[in-house]
């Protein structure tokens, strides 16, 4: 289910999200591709973040009418206004998106993540030198989004 059919409340970020995966799962449909969700990474979830990157911040409190004062077309929840919407837009951690910080750049004492400027084929700006790579995961614990992950090697 996505949009207004989840059945919770979201975020218009969710609501957005949720817009871009069903364009993108029906043009690849119309396009005789697989859909593009089928092979996404995993979700993040919060114990995947580096936390030490990220000011606390409160979230917005929404001013709500008091019970006494609701009608049937009155509205209840009202407006953040501009300052306060952008700095909820702060708050947005990034989950598993890689967002070009050069740490893992910075941090590996290997020299084997690799920065380029145009964009890698998982999205990110860095390529990995699996020649120099010993796997010390500096990187993964250094990556505040959760992006790196580490895998078994395989033959």
């Amino acid at each position: 289910a996505l949009g207004d059919a989840r059945g919770h409340r979201g975020t218009v970020a969710a609501a957005i999200g949720d817009g871009r995966v069903a364009a993108e799962a029906l043009a690849a449909e119309l396009a005789g591709r697989p859909d593009p969700a089928a092979d996404a990474r995993p979700e993040m979830g919060f114990d995947g973040l580096n936390t030490v990157y990220y000011p606390g911040a409160a979230r917005a409190q929404v001013p709500k009418l008091p019970v006494a004062e609701r009608g049937f077309d009155t509205e209840i929840e009202g407006g953040i206004g501009r300052a306060a919407a952008l700095a909820e837009a702060e708050r947005c951690l990034s989950c598993g998106n890689c967002l070009a910080c050069d740490n893992c750049w910075t941090m590996c004492p290997d020299n084997a993540v690799i920065k380029t400027v145009e964009l890698a084929s998982d999205g990110s700006h860095y390529l990995f030198d699996y020649d120099y790579c010993k796997g010390c995961g500096i990187c993964v614990q250094e990556c505040p989004t959760g992006f790196i992950q580490e895998a078994a090697e395989t033959d």
